[in-house]
């Protein structure tokens, strides 16, 4: 009997370290989110089914003489979980083994918490805006994010697109 729960017991251990292992994704590319019609293209692969998050990246980089005057306007820029901020429309395509899996049209807005990440040898941080989540089965993917309108307001803000794993029990 105790043999046989002990082997219960490490197939379900098994399973569960096993269940953790979906591949991290990170893709981070630039895009200039102020003018209409800018794309960007990510490729990707998914080796199991898990969860992935679209967003965009907005660099706060206001240096250490910033007042809070500054910061406030960065915030009214960019927005929060309970402002909405400048919103940015963009058009989302998806593509899964050569077939269109999602399209469709975001409105984005707000932010949800700040995160940094890696630009070649510097390392940058943002306020991070979800466009979309995706619950994905593995295959080949084609991602496509088009910009679709003139924000001005949002002309000299350093920005990237992200498409990165998203699991928020991590």
């Amino acid at each position: 009997m105790k043999a046989k729960l002990f082997r219960l017991w490490g197939f379900g251990f098994l399973f569960f370290l096993l269940a953790g292992c979906t591949d991290y994704i990170s893709i981070v590319k630039p895009i200039e989110i102020s003018k209409p019609g800018q794309k960007v293209s990510i490729n990707f692969s998914v080796n199991q089914f898990g969860g992935y998050r679209l967003a965009i990246f907005f660099v706060h980089s206001l240096g250490r003489d910033a007042t809070l005057a500054d910061w406030d306007a960065r915030r009214m820029l960019f927005g929060s979980t309970s402002e909405p901020g400048v919103v940015v429309p963009v058009h989302v395509k998806v593509f899964r083994d050569g077939e269109l899996f999602y399209e469709g049209t975001v409105l984005s807005e707000g932010t949800e918490w700040g995160e940094s990440f890696q630009v070649g040898e510097t390392r940058k941080r943002a306020l991070v805006r979800s466009v979309n989540h995706f619950g994905l089965e593995p295959g080949e993917y084609y991602l496509e994010l088009t910009t679709l309108s003139d924000v001005q307001e949002l002309v000299s803000i350093e920005t990237y697109i992200e498409f990165g794993t998203f699991d928020p029990k991590i």
